[in-house]
Parts: C-alpha cells; structure tokens; sequence
C-alpha cells in the first residue's frame, strides 16, 4: 500500500473532499429541523385566552381568596407585596417577543414550591414551555433569595440558633431542632 505522501496532491484532496461530502450529507441526515419558534399552545395569545396567570389565578384572586390561599400558600395582599418587592428583578425586556410578566413567573414559582409538581404539569397550566419554566424557576428563585434573605432569615449566631432551639422545645417539646418542614413525608432511619 503506497504512503499518503507516495499519494499525488490532486487524488489526496480528491479523496479528502470525497470524505468531507460523505460527512456532510450525514450531518444534515441527523440535524433536526426546528418545527416552531414558540408551540401554537405556548404563544402569548393562548397563554392570555387559557393559561392559569390569566384566568384562573385572576378569578380566584377576585372571588375566591381561600383557594387562591389553597393555591400559593399565601394571601392575595401578600402576593401583592411579594410581587412589588421583586417584580423589577426578574422583569424581562421585550426584545423580540413579548416576554413572560414578572406576575405569571412569581405565580408560577411559588405553585411550583406550594405543590411540589413536577414542570410539565406546570407548563401546561401556565402556558409555557418547560424548558422556559425550568429558567424562570431557577431565575426566580435566585432573585427571592437575593432580595428576602436579610428581611426574612435570623443572622447566624449562637444566639439566635440557641433562642430557635429553645422555643421548639417550648413549644413542641422537641429538643435540639432549629427547623421543621412541613407538609412532607420523610423516612428518618437511626443510626446504629
């Protein structure tokens, strides 16, 4: 068998262009084809018409305040408050589309963290793709955590740790503990 080199320069790039025509063809073979830029049930006109933001949550917000508890695990009033404090950190601007509201992506957070769901229940309820949700969620939750976590959490100290402890103990007679999750079941096993 002749070396590459023994190979005259017109047959070499002959057979490289041969293999890079081969590669091609089987590129284009496996790239998929984009179907939409936004799926038809995802637009912002069917998010408006059908979607929960717009409909459901507005309904339940105006007659209902129990259930819209029942749904967010807060008040209308403090979804209200919630939403002035951060709504300037998680709006979007609009540069090709019109972009989700910072109310439709706070109320999609805090169903996300009041029930547990997993995204694609979610997207379909909010008219948004999951992908999208998944963003906003992480967005979102960062930007809570930014702007609630010197109002809302105790400074770590000694201290404070020691006066958490002692009012669970006050209170539920559970000693040592600084915190309880509730609303979910989790298999605690001893160490032996």
């Amino acid at each position: 068998m002749p070396s590459w080199r023994a190979i005259p320069v017109f047959k070499r790039v002959r057979k490289l262009y041969f293999v890079y025509n081969i590669l091609l063809q089987h590129q284009k073979k496996n790239t998929r084809k984009r179907k939409f830029w936004i799926r038809p049930m995802f637009t912002q006109r069917m998010r408006r018409l059908q979607g929960a933001s717009d409909n459901l949550v507005v309904e339940m917000q105006t007659t209902d305040c129990e259930k819209f508890f029942n749904y967010f695990r807060m008040t209308p009033e403090l979804f209200d408050k919630l939403l002035s404090l951060i709504g300037l950190h998680i709006e979007k601007q609009e540069l090709c589309r019109v972009p989700i509201s910072s109310r439709t992506r706070l109320q999609l957070i805090l169903r996300w963290l009041a029930s547990g769901d997993s995204l694609a229940p979610l997207s379909y309820a909010f008219h948004i793709g999951a992908n999208t949700a998944s963003k906003i969620i992480k967005e979102t939750c960062t930007a809570l955590w930014e702007i609630l976590k010197d109002r809302v959490f105790l400074q770590p100290t000694d201290e404070n740790w020691q006066k958490v402890a002692d009012d669970f103990e006050r209170i539920c007679q559970f000693p040592n503990c600084i915190g309880a999750v509730d609303g979910k079941h989790i298999m605690i096993q001893a160490c032996i």
